[in-house]
């Protein structure tokens, strides 16, 4: 939740407990280069932060006013998740410890043991436990959020590609709230025999993204 990630970078950015100012320039700038990068937004999922902004206009037929909400949807989540993103990547350099970045390798071998994520990590090194606290409850509730979002999404492209004809027509059928229910049915289906073969969550991603960044 956007609350919880406000609150992360708020507690970052004004405790003094947390890092050091030094870390923004002990290695220099991007000490991995240009491949730590790319390994980086392929192999950890940041390319799913990149496609946001298409919610809105996948669900526009939902909007009463899309030449006014549209843009505003799409430029909107454009502007404010680069603030976003930005300040959490300041908050995140700031906040590592120095114990962790002075390791043999520098950031490039950074690494917190025994750790479900590196922000909550961050947090229990540095002192504020409540934080960590915090972002292990969020990490289990907003990933609902993204959930619903995808399952709308997805049954409105099914339910749209039945209306132009180019898939069955029983997916274009809607309830009697507008729901296109054999679209939510067709695609939790679908969804369910992705899943099966991979044995993990990250591995799914990890092929998802490596796909998305060969193409």
């Amino acid at each position: 939740m956007l609350l919880v990630i406000v609150v992360f970078i708020f507690t970052a950015l004004s405790t003094t407990t947390m890092g050091s100012p030094a870390n923004f320039t002990s290695h220099g700038f991007a000490p991995g280069g240009m491949p730590g990068i790319f390994v980086a937004i392929s192999t950890a999922g940041i390319t799913f932060s990149f496609l946001g902004f298409r919610r809105g206009i996948e669900l526009a037929g939902e909007t009463k006013n899309p030449s006014r909400n549209i843009p505003l949807a799409v430029i909107g989540s454009i502007l404010i998740t680069s603030v976003i993103y930005a300040l959490l990547q300041m908050a995140f350099t700031l906040g590592v410890p120095g114990s962790v970045r002075a390791k043999p390798g520098g950031w490039a071998q950074s690494a917190f043991a025994n750790d479900f994520g590196p922000l909550a990590a961050i947090s229990t090194l540095a002192g504020p436990t409540w934080l960590a606290v915090i972002l292990y409850a969020d990490a289990i509730i907003s990933p609902a959020d993204t959930g619903l979002v995808y399952t709308a999404v997805a049954a409105r492209v099914s339910y749209a590609l039945a209306r132009n004809e180019d898939a069955p027509a029983a997916l274009a059928r809607r309830s009697r709230f507008g729901v296109p229910l054999w679209g939510l049915i067709v695609n939790f289906v679908v969804g369910l025999v992705i899943l099966l073969p991979f044995p993990s969550w990250q591995q799914l991603v990890g092929l998802k993204t490596r796909e998305r960044t060969c193409a």
